[in-house]
């Protein structure tokens, strides 16, 4: 199934949760934050939200330095 993530197309197995699309990418659990539409999604909901076709998700990660 087709979903977006920052902007590019990415294709994930139906059932898929957002854990598994961190772990899919080769994104840590660190400093990151995930929101699905522009909503952010609990840290702790991760591996129960299951992601939708055509979903928008976008990944954060914090940054020290500047």
């Amino acid at each position: 199934m087709k979903i977006v993530v920052n902007g590019q197309p990415h294709e994930v197995d139906k059932g898929t949760h957002l854990l598994a699309l961190l772990q899919r990418l080769g994104t840590g659990e660190k400093g990151v934050a995930i929101a699905i539409g522009g909503r952010v999604i609990a840290r702790a909901n991760w591996c129960t939200y299951i992601l939708a076709p055509d979903e928008e998700v976008t990944i954060i990660r914090a940054t020290c330095g500047g």
